[in-house]
């Protein structure tokens, strides 16, 4: 309930969307997960906010002239947006557009859209999605040694596609939608060594590894249908990233990739994806779920809007444990 509030508090009339600093000032990000979550759990006023605020991102924030969402916008009145297109960015609108799909045809169109341009201008040869697409020249210095596309194949946003796409199959009942779904969940998941996700791969080789690695690609199987699969993954989480306090971290605790600072945390987000999916499998895996958020509980008490992940993985392992 707090962090509804919290969501609630954040969001600025005016501008339509939710603001980060006192006064309504900041940047504009989308935060799609406060947006879901006033979604789920809040009331008619709630889901009138949320939808609204939809509806400004796809105009203030979707580039009219070339497509695809790009990333924020510096000013407070949406000014001085930042032309980065990143393959996560694209997923998680096309996700939400297709939550917010249940309740109009306005968004489900937005979501086939969304996800059309996607395939587009991202999909790679071998099926899988390159990672981002930089700003047209003229939005960048002449000389700036990124290449227009980033071929690299980012596992964590790659497996939240298949999510959004998976989603926006049921919604809409498209078949060949969700066979393209289990299929680049299959590639993916071809990159797995006992039980283990890479973070990227390129030119055929693979390169670190993080618990959003794990838990992505883990839903994205679940979601597709293969649950076994899932459970062999966040088994595997569990052995390798699993904390004394109950929270994971983001890095394996035996291994030698760098995490945030060279130190392993516990993500809030990644964390409470992790929940979810627990709940989710039901059993003996609901109490883990219950004990990463007791886990996390404190820096999401911190966190305000940003812990809208943590509020609804919270929501629906209560409602798992209810039933």
């Amino acid at each position: 309930d707090g962090i509804l509030q919290a969501a609630r508090d954040a969001y600025d009339p005016v501008s339509r969307g939710f603001a980060l600093e006192g006064g309504a000032g900041g940047p504009r990000f989308a935060h799609f997960e406060a947006i879901e979550l006033l979604l789920d759990g809040g009331v008619v006023a709630d889901r009138t906010i949320a939808l609204d605020a939809l509806r400004q991102i796809m105009d203030r924030l979707w580039d009219c002239v070339g497509g695809g969402l790009r990333r924020y916008a510096s000013g407070p009145d949406w000014s001085d947006v930042h032309g980065e297109k990143l393959l996560v960015d694209q997923a998680t609108l096309v996700a939400t557009l297709a939550r917010a799909g249940a309740m109009g045809s306005e968004f489900r169109d937005l979501a086939a859209h969304a996800l059309e341009w996607a395939v587009v201008h991202f999909r790679l040869d071998n099926g899988a999605f390159a990672a981002s697409l930089r700003p047209l020249q003229g939005e960048v210095p002449a000389a700036w040694p990124v290449p227009r596309l980033d071929r690299s194949i980012s596992i964590d946003w790659n497996a939240r596609l298949v999510s959004a796409q998976q989603q926006l199959a049921e919604i809409t009942g498209d078949r060949v939608l969700r066979e393209k779904a289990s299929a680049l969940a299959r590639m993916l998941l071809t990159h797995v060594q006992d039980g283990r996700v890479p973070h990227r791969v390129r030119n055929g080789v693979s390169y670190g590894a993080t618990l959003g690695d794990q838990i992505y690609l883990a839903v994205a199987a679940f979601d597709v249908g293969l649950s076994g699969v899932a459970r062999v993954i966040v088994d595997r989480a569990l052995s390798d990233h699993r904390l004394a306090d109950g929270s994971l971290a983001d890095i394996r605790l035996d291994g030698d990739d760098p995490g945030l600072l060279r130190s392993p945390i516990a993500p809030l987000r990644e964390n409470a994806a992790f929940a979810e999916l627990c709940a989710r499998f039901g059993g003996a895996y609901v109490n883990t779920a219950r004990q990463i958020l007791a886990a996390t509980s404190e820096a999401a008490n911190r966190a305000g809007i940003m812990a809208s992940c943590y509020g609804l993985a919270q929501s629906r392992v209560d409602a798992v444990r209810s039933r």
